[in-house]
């Protein structure tokens, strides 16, 4: 058999696997699914990913996207990393990850908002801040970037850009209940 036989066999037989869940049952097969083939290396290591995130396996997800993303750095693949080593409790690769993220594309939203509400966990408020406002200045009607934008502000001190914010939070979302009660608790 050829190595191309070989690896056609091993992606095939790891896709059957994984796509009945059956992730342990799919590891020998997925061993043998080289870099050779890229795309279907980075296939079977998302399609991992996928199914460990749904079986709440994050270290098996967080592994699976590491290897893919060595292969085929992406945005969106690395702001998946970064979810699952935030759920492992690993806030400093997860920061890592998001920050890879919008290296990768700088208008990755999401990515912004929970690079800065690591940040903000780690009392980094300065950067925390100015990822909250990247991700506004790539989308105004980012009601999440905006809440804790203003959560941000009230940890400075800036009670008066909290409220602003709030304002433009409930314009936006008008039944966000965070919003709502910070904005009950500011204005006390």
């Amino acid at each position: 058999m050829s190595d191309h036989s070989a690896i056609t066999t091993a992606y095939q037989r790891a896709m059957g696997y994984l796509q009945r869940g059956e992730i342990d049952a799919s590891e020998p097969w997925i061993a043998q699914v080289t870099r050779s083939i890229p795309a279907w290396y980075v296939e079977v290591q998302d399609t991992v990913a996928r199914v460990a995130r749904e079986q709440g396996r994050f270290d098996r997800a967080a592994s699976a996207l590491s290897n893919a993303l060595h292969v085929h750095p992406d945005a969106n693949r690395a702001y998946q990393l970064g979810e699952n080593l935030t759920d492992l409790g690993d806030d400093e690769e997860a920061s890592r990850a998001f920050m890879r993220a919008v290296q990768l594309d700088i208008t990755h939203t999401d990515a912004h908002i929970r690079l800065g509400m690591i940040h903000q966990s780690l009392h980094r408020f300065d950067l925390a801040r100015s990822c909250f406002e990247r991700a506004i200045l790539n989308d105004p009607r980012a009601a999440v970037a905006r809440y804790y934008l203003a959560l941000n502000c009230l940890e400075t001190g800036d009670s008066r850009r909290a409220l602003s914010q709030l304002h433009f939070v409930l314009q936006i979302e008008p039944s966000y209940a965070p919003a709502r009660m910070l904005q009950g608790q500011v204005g006390h």
